[in-house]
């Protein structure tokens, strides 16, 4: 997933604090998984859920006995991402409240990550709180309905 030095090193922090004890999940939001070779050594395995854009992919994951979500291929913000893959894994009881996330994602689908964002889940702050008029989405969709369908999840 890497590209270069820099971008090898980012990933082997964020996975370095996935390690710890106060972190629940590492969130990544990618359709790159991760190489065995990212993951070989470290005790993050249980607590990795991809979210990712097609059922393939999901599926593929899931054999491997990873956690995935699948989130709509959209082109969303980096944030709107995270959001967007948070709520998706509230829906399928892989967050609980008062998790502690860390989210990675980066511009596309293919690109390497450059976004790491902590999170947690069920935070009183109103910034934290998502909110459907920000997520973009496509004119086809209600965000009234959309509404409906994310509240009871989170």
């Amino acid at each position: 997933m890497p590209d270069g030095k820099f971008d090898r090193e980012f990933l082997r922090g964020a996975l370095a604090l996935t390690g710890r004890s106060e972190v629940d999940r590492l969130l990544l939001v990618s359709d790159q998984p991760l190489s065995p070779n990212e993951i070989r050594g470290r005790p993050i395995k249980k607590k990795l859920v991809y979210a990712v854009t097609t059922e393939g992919l999901a599926n593929q994951l899931r054999a491997k006995k990873y956690l995935a979500v699948l989130i709509p291929p959209y082109e969303y913000t980096r944030i709107e991402k995270i959001k967007v893959a948070v709520v998706a894994a509230q829906s399928a009881g892989l967050l609980r409240e008062g998790d502690t996330v860390l989210a990675m994602c980066g511009p596309g689908q293919d690109r390497v990550v450059d976004t790491l964002v902590k999170v947690v889940i069920g935070s009183e702050d109103p910034e934290e709180k998502i909110r459907v008029d920000t997520l973009g989405l496509p004119p086809e969709f209600s965000s009234q309905v959309f509404e409906i369908l994310i509240h009871p999840a989170m």
